[in-house]
């Protein structure tokens, strides 16, 4: 049976003795609560049930024993077990007997308490054990001195299975290589120094790889309060630093994005007046060479003014370009010219201390688009530059031909067999160190100070160099200095007079040409040109007005020209109108932006030529050839 607690309830003087239902003052109980008798049958006739506290089962009466004695063991106030002795004989008790045995009981009852606490705490500590050796987090105790007393399975297979009766420091073990002193970011050194709980996050190298980890040092004190050991908790939180990394990479992307979305907005909407400005720049520039003797002064101060313009012309387009993230127009051009224009404006720019060499030996032609070589050859030589800005030193830019072929074709596996054109770029700068030279072409990734560098430079010209069929290596070592060197395939076919710009004179000719542009300047200066070369003009500000012009007499003109932003109708729009009074007309368009119109647009308007501004002499010359060669084929075959 059992009480309303779920307890064993024995009706019998045994229940009476472990549940302490006595009565003292019965001589067969004791103060203690021992239950005895020398004589049962003679105890059974002459007491009643109520008096023995139970309806006993006389269980030892009926076995034979005369003699019983019941002692509980008792550890203070609580019964632990019994104490029975039974004899077949009478009077084999006697008091002082009985008292012996319940200080036996007492003493036996502690010992049985003593090793419940002890099989107990065995059990925690067991229970304790087992956590703490199978959890992922790596778990150490050290002493005052920072010693490793102990360590858990974790902690041993991320670092060597130190011998801790030696009681090595923890900075010599968790270290590689190992340290005479706590590391700056030890939390363990903390709690020791204010006996407080403290966290940190830091990279180790462990016998798996470089972890980040998050310490937790918690101090574990005496009665007095004083720190005795300090429990380190190690969590490896590569995966979510990982993670991290990415999502700041992903953020730092995204920003970058957004960045260049706003500077495309921007160079948008002002590189059609950029541009109206630098075409009166370089135009009147051009109209200015033509009136001077050349040789002079006075023309090559002019010649450096138009090479300025063309050059700022160039970068507008490179903004816009890469805003746009567009594809570039590629044509042929020999790097060597390209290279020699940066060299000669770095030499201007760069420090004394810095000694420019060059070596520029191929004239070999490749595909290319000259604005992205000259952002390749800028951004390596401006690298070269900063790592040389502090004491100095030498930079050689050398361009050569190469060619790869079965032999040589596995040392640049990336290469396609064939000619090459090699450009090497090396400087005695402080050098990059083996542990981030993999890294150097990746996206963000920079060793300059924060503010300095947005990490894009070289992995731009990494995908430059790419797309252009090409590739680039380096090497370099601290102190000794940093190569590239950078390999474009040479282009095969013949290079016609129709792929490269010459110094031919330009042609020109009689027909009359309806100018268009809300630029006064650019519609003079454009009148000039054209009028240099030989052809009748009629110019106008407003588009409204010269669709009205063309419409008095459609026959009178034999090409327009017009700007494509343009107030009240857009050039695209008044050509349509063009085409539909007249369809066999030739129109050319000119834009200060960026290819504003469609391809398709384009085709299905039947434009002749669409032209970026500042559109150079050499440029409109051609176009409207062009265009009136396309007119006048039409009239023969119509």
């Amino acid at each position: 049976m059992r009480d309303v607690n779920g307890k064993p309830y024995l009706e019998c003087m045994c229940g009476n003795i472990i549940s302490g239902r006595i009565d003292s003052s019965r001589d067969f109980f004791t103060e203690y609560g021992s239950f005895w008798s020398n004589n049962t049958t003679q105890l059974l006739a002459e007491t009643s049930d109520a008096e023995r506290r139970t309806q006993t089962r006389n269980r030892c009466n009926g076995e034979g024993y005369e003699s019983v004695a019941l002692i509980p063991l008792k550890a203070g106030d609580e019964i632990v077990g019994l104490l029975q002795f039974n004899d077949k004989r009478t009077n084999m008790f006697s008091k002082d007997l009985i008292e012996y045995f319940e200080d036996l009981g007492i003493s036996l009852a502690i010992a049985f308490k003593r090793i419940e606490s002890e099989n107990a705490l065995r059990q925690s500590q067991e229970k304790y054990q087992s956590l703490v050796e199978n959890i992922v987090i790596g778990v150490s105790l050290l002493d005052p001195d920072m010693k490793i007393l102990a360590m858990n399975r974790q902690m041993k297979q991320w670092f060597n299975d130190a011998d801790l009766s030696e009681k090595p420091v923890c900075y010599s073990v968790f270290n590689n290589p190992p340290k005479d002193a706590p590391c700056e970011c030890c939390p363990v050194a903390r709690t020791l120094k204010d006996g407080l709980v403290h966290e940190s996050v830091t990279e180790m190298q462990t016998n798996t790889g470089m972890k980040h980890f998050r310490l937790l040092s918690s101090p574990v004190k005496d009665v007095a309060g004083n720190v005795v050991s300090v429990i380190e908790m190690v969590e490896d939180i590569s995966e979510h630093a990982k993670a991290e990394k990415e999502k700041s990479q992903l953020m730092e992307l995204l920003q970058q994005s957004q960045k260049m979305e706003a500077i495309g907005t921007l160079a948008g909407g002002i590189a059609h007046d950029f541009n109206n400005i630098l075409s009166s720049v370089i135009g009147y520039t051009e109209l200015a060479l033509d009136d001077m003797e050349k040789g002079s002064m006075t023309a090559e101060n002019l010649n450096e003014v138009l090479i300025a313009g063309n050059r700022a012309k160039e970068l507008v387009g490179q903004i816009l370009d890469f805003s746009r993230q567009s594809e570039t127009a590629k044509q042929p051009i020999q790097i060597k010219l390209i290279a020699k224009e940066v060299l000669k404006m770095l030499k201007a720019s760069f420090p004394s201390t810095i000694e420019i060499r060059q070596q520029l030996d191929s004239g070999a032609f490749v595909f290319a688009d000259p604005t992205q070589i000259h952002q390749v050859i800028m951004n390596l030589c401006t690298n070269a530059g900063h790592a040389m800005r502090n004491y100095g030193g030498r930079m050689e830019v050398t361009l050569a031909d190469m060619s790869i072929d079965a032999e040589t074709f596995g040392k640049f596996s990336t290469l396609a067999p064939g000619p090459y054109v090699r450009l090497t770029l090396s400087d005695t700068g402080h050098g990059i160190s083996e542990s981030i030279i993999n890294r150097i072409f990746d996206p963000f990734f920079t060793t300059k100070p924060k503010g300095e560098g947005t990490g894009m430079g070289l992995s731009v010209v990494h995908g430059i160099v790419k797309s252009h069929g090409g590739d680039i290596t380096v090497r370099s070592a601290p102190g000794k200095g940093t190569t590239f060197d950078v390999f474009f395939p040479v282009l095969t076919k013949q290079v016609t007079a129709t792929d490269v710009e010459h110094n031919e004179p330009l042609k020109g000719g009689t027909e009359h040409i309806l100018l268009i542009d809300d630029e006064p300047s650019i519609v003079k200066m454009e009148k000039r040109i054209l009028e240099n070369l030989g052809y009748r003009i009629t110019s106008t500000n407003s588009s409204v007005e010269a669709l009205a012009i063309f419409s008095s007499d459609p026959e009178r003109f034999d090409l327009v020209i017009s700007d494509l932003t343009m107030p009240q109708m857009t050039g695209d729009v008044l050509a349509t109108h063009l085409k539909h009074i007249r369809p066999d007309i030739p129109v050319i368009l000119c834009t200060g932006l960026s290819s504003p119109v469609t391809d398709t647009a384009i085709k299905d308007i039947g434009i002749s030529a669409l032209l970026t501004k500042p559109v150079l002499k050499r440029q409109m010359a051609h176009a409207v050839r062009e265009a009136l060669g396309w007119k006048i084929s039409a009239d023969a075959v119509d």
